[in-house]
């Protein structure tokens, strides 16, 4: 419930905020005092990275991704290590470390290759692209956005489309779709 409430109200600006980060701070207390996390946990960081400050998204990275491992042969695995690595993508670009946001976009792209997650992997490329561009890195970013827009939109992923919208109206590129 308190995930839902955080998404309800990320949702209304696409911005993290107060309120957005109270509704979690419950969930935040009970991993902190965990001391064996199982794919429970793993989900619950999974799902309130984005109200996390980057360094305790870090912090909190270190340790799931660690205890990832112990589960690499249950089914859900693979999307929860992906996610991990593209949600960490996308809170460094909220906070516009754009470096950081490239290396993690990265990880989140040879993971959904591997696992063939089609879905993760055009979210985590777009990821990929607006942080090479903010950090004036990579002609071909533009082309990359280009291309998974229309494949979202083709797909008709209208949610998706306007997420990204958004993001690339946020940063101040300009893609010709």
């Amino acid at each position: 419930m308190l995930i839902c409430k955080a998404l309800i109200s990320y949702n209304m600006t696409h911005t993290v905020n107060d309120e957005m980060i109270q509704f979690v701070n419950p969930i935040k207390e009970y991993l902190f005092k965990m001391d064996n996390w199982y794919l429970y946990e793993l989900k619950l960081f999974n799902n309130i990275i984005y109200s996390l400050t980057v360094e305790e998204a870090l912090l909190f990275s270190r340790t799931s991704l660690k205890r990832l491992d112990n589960f690499q042969y249950f089914m859900e695995f693979q999307h929860t290590e992906q996610h991990i690595y593209l949600n960490l993508s996308t809170l460094c670009m909220e906070y516009e470390d754009f470096d950081a946001a490239k290396n993690f976009a990265e990880t989140a792209i040879e993971k959904a290759k591997k696992y063939t997650l089609v879905y993760e992997k055009v979210c985590s490329e777009m990821n990929h692209a607006i942080a090479c561009i903010k950090l004036g890195q990579d002609l071909q970013a533009y082309e990359t956005i280009r291309k998974n827009m229309l494949i979202i939109n083709y797909l008709d992923f209208n949610s998706l489309h306007s997420h990204f919208s958004k993001f690339l109206e946020k940063f101040k590129i300009e893609v010709e779709i």
